[in-house]
């Protein structure tokens, strides 16, 4: 193939290429297309089958699916509620600070759990703020709406939204995700919610849910103050779960796969881990949630002044202290509702609080970690699918509602077996499994481009950018991924998302140049600090020399 110095780069390039077109354009399911390299691969030369379907289950995909296991626990006894009410009511529920604590308590969700499953996790609770703090009346005259909306009162809104949430966020089609909707709904229309589905890079999706009518009959039932901060807080809580998602390894499985890319290529030498992560991303992820709150202030003032310049003598809804006072003994009411701790949400939060520490002090570099004595004596590579797989399986053992031993609610009562924290079928049912498949794709991928030659071939191509500064090449790296995410999203989105099109244009573009500036700050000041980016590692020498080895077949001289 013309520019490739051999047939084996070329036909691993067509390889990538197709899967590319295939995830860009998701004619096909995003987990099919990332089995490509099962069968092309091996037909064409480029990679043996068992090399290829070696890639599909590594230590990333493993702390996926252990991270995914404690978030759905966390969900399945009502923690994220209790964190999230607790927050509201430590915050306040003005609108200035409700967007502020919705934001902040979503944030810290999105860290551990998809961004997804943060986001609904946070919407039912949204919704019965805004209701109490703006008073709305709903008209139940029809009786279609009366029954499009059943499905969404109270718990059941949920519980429904959670059950098909996964197959949603893993990646699933335009045409299947209206299918799933409207499966969802039992209708094709009078949907109170959209999903915004947006794939980041080639081997992940993360997904933000932000609220939209889908018809004016609903648009003219909500009174227009209670719409409009519906939008904003909505949006504020999508943007919250995106940036929340870089603050800690397995908020994004984008992080995961960066994180398998570097141990693969420079091992534990890098640095970076759990602890260096957070330590790094942690700052830049409260500038940009902080930020990004009074960016939407902003937005929110300016939209007041405009109207309030047309009309002088309009008023500002819901910001009166009865109603303020309203939305805080709902939130109250709801808080006390939950009643104190149960047995189940005490241990689900002692697993996750041991699994955070697990990884924080796997191999935190200013102390020795605890991987490090395990594996002293021994050859052992202990990763972070370890722990997670680890805290994952004691949810199967340990029982919801022990009534034994000292746990029986009397001497007299007989010891009875309770059903676990967890159930197969819960966690088969949740867990997007198609995310698997995506990681193995690019894994499989990788592999290919560094036995063929192709990654070699590329970097000879980009010699020009050695001339660059890195801070320069960091911020045109940055600002190029932002770009190319705009621009290749999930086909759904693109009909879902049209009712709230405006509304994320007016405040999408800023929070895209807002994070490539807060990133590219960290990089050069925190960053520089922590991984001293200013001269070349000797780790990253060695890594070099040591890969000198399989690239020395791909030695040649570009034209």
């Amino acid at each position: 193939m013309r520019g490739f110095h051999s047939q084996m780069e070329g036909r691993c390039a067509y390889v990538v290429l197709i899967v590319a077109a295939f995830w860009t354009t998701e004619a096909i399911p995003l987990p099919i297309a990332s089995l490509i390299p099962v069968f092309l691969f091996p037909l064409l030369g480029v990679l043996g089958a068992s090399e290829v379907c070696a890639s599909f289950l590594k230590d990333t995909s493993m702390v996926f699916v252990g991270g995914l296991t404690v978030a759905i626990a966390i969900e399945r006894c009502n923690l994220h509620q209790r964190i999230a009410l607790k927050v509201l009511l430590l915050v306040g529920v003005s609108q200035k600070r409700l967007m502020l604590g919705m934001m902040l308590t979503t944030m810290f969700l999105s860290m551990w759990v998809p961004n997804a499953a943060a986001t609904a996790m946070m919407i039912p609770n949204v919704e019965a703020v805004l209701l109490q703090l703006y008073r709305v009346e709903r008209r139940e005259s029809d009786p279609r709406i009366e029954a499009a909306n059943a499905p969404w009162r109270g718990e059941g809104r949920r519980v429904h939204l959670q059950e098909r949430l996964a197959s949603v966020a893993s990646g699933t089609p335009g045409a299947m995700v209206e299918r799933e909707l409207e499966h969802l709904f039992h209708r094709p229309c009078f949907l109170p919610f959209s999903l915004m589905i947006t794939f980041l890079g080639d081997t992940h999706s993360s997904a933000m849910l932000v609220s939209s009518s889908c018809e004016e009959g609903r648009c003219e039932e909500t009174k227009e103050g209670y719409r409009e901060a519906r939008v904003q807080i909505l949006l504020a809580v999508g943007y919250s779960s995106l940036v929340g998602g870089t603050g800690s390894l397995v908020g994004s499985p984008t992080n995961l796969v960066f994180k398998a890319l570097v141990d693969k290529l420079y091992g534990s030498d890098a640095g970076l881990n759990y602890a260096t992560w957070m330590a790094f991303n942690v700052p830049g992820m409260l500038i940009n949630v902080f930020i990004a709150w009074n960016w939407l202030q902003c937005v929110v003032r300016f939209a007041r002044w405009r109207k309030h310049r047309k009309d002088p003598e309009s008023s500002v809804p819901g910001e009166s202290e009865a109603a303020e006072e309203a939305a805080r003994r709902v939130i109250a009411k709801k808080y006390a509702d939950l009643g104190s701790m149960s047995f189940r949400e005490l241990v689900t939060l002692a697993l996750f609080v041991a699994l955070v520490l697990l990884w924080f002090f796997q191999e935190p570099q200013f102390i020795p970690g605890w991987a490090s004595f395990i594996g002293r004596d021994r050859d052992s590579d202990i990763g972070g699918g370890t722990a997670a797989i680890l805290i994952g399986f004691a949810f199967f053992l340990v029982p919801a509602k022990p009534n034994f031993w000292c746990f029986r609610e009397s001497s007299d009562a007989p010891s009875q077996s309770s059903p676990a924290l967890l159930h197969w079928r819960i966690l088969h049912e949740k867990i997007p499994w198609g995310v698997v498949l995506l990681f193995g794709g690019g894994f499989a991928i990788a592999k290919a481009s560094e036995k063929s030659c192709l990654s070699y071939w590329l970097g000879q191509q980009m010699r020009s950018l050695d001339s660059l500064s890195p801070a320069l090449l960091v911020f045109i790296v940055t600002l190029m991924s932002a770009m190319i995410t705009e621009v290749v999203n999930n086909a759904a989105a693109a009909t879902i998302i049209l009712p709230v099109l405006a509304q994320l244009m007016k405040t999408g573009f800023v929070m895209n140049v807002i994070c490539v500036a807060v990133i590219n700050l960290m990089i050069n000041t925190l960053g520089d600090h922590l991984f001293d980016f200013s001269k070349f590692p000797e780790w990253a020498e060695k890594a070099s020399d040591s890969m000198s080895s399989p690239f020395s077949h791909c030695n040649y001289t570009l034209s």
